[in-house]
């Protein structure tokens, strides 16, 4: 009687690559599945920014730096959406430690979670990204300082019509930066859905 139950206990693991498979052609039907819903497979969004640095040793340039973002977000599951942003941050005029007219830039990729409130969709993100800081010492000479990093935040969707609508960003970036590591920005700009 033992010999049964042994063949039972193997039985689920003869079907777990079945299972497997079926979980993965799930998530590659989700954005057919999810547009169902949603209305759309894609956002485009340009978005300008102010923010700086928050934990600088010196003279703080405050949060008024100024610069932009790009972003691409699709619909994975319904109310899920993976995103790229890509932006830059000037803050000419200021200095960060011995670093003259830095530059911020970014790309990361990352998850989004969206809520839809009674006038807009909220959200929740957290992303992987790559960040690079560039600037000029006093001599003239230049660096370029760049690190893997993360960010999380708020979203907010304000819809103008079925395809355009006004998008906020409340964001906070680290990076292993030597000149600065964290990062606050504030977003706001236009999407349109496709």
């Amino acid at each position: 009687m033992t010999i049964p139950t042994a063949r039972r206990a193997q039985r689920p693991r003869r079907y777990l690559p079945g299972v497997l498979l079926g979980v993965l052609l799930l998530a590659a039907l989700g954005p057919g599945q999810a547009s169902a819903q949603e209305l759309y497979n894609f956002t485009a969004s340009v978005r300008g920014v102010i923010g700086g640095p928050l934990d600088v040793d010196g003279e703080d340039p405050g949060f008024d730096q100024s610069g932009f973002q790009l972003g691409l977000n699709w619909v994975t599951l319904p109310k899920t959406h993976v995103v790229v942003r890509a932006g830059m941050m000037d803050m000419g005029g200021e200095q960060l430690g011995t670093l003259f007219d830095p530059e911020l830039s970014w790309i990361s990729i990352g998850g989004e979670y969206s809520y839809q409130e009674a006038y807009y969709t909220s959200g929740l993100f957290l992303a992987l990204g790559l960040y690079s800081l560039d600037g000029n010492f006093s001599d003239g000479t230049s660096d370029d300082d760049s690190s893997l990093g993360i960010s999380f935040g708020v979203t907010g969707d304000f819809p103008l019509t079925k395809r355009w609508s006004i998008v906020g960003e409340l964001s906070a970036h680290y990076a292993d930066l030597e000149y600065a590591q964290l990062f606050g920005m504030l977003q706001g700009g236009v999407a349109f859905k496709f």
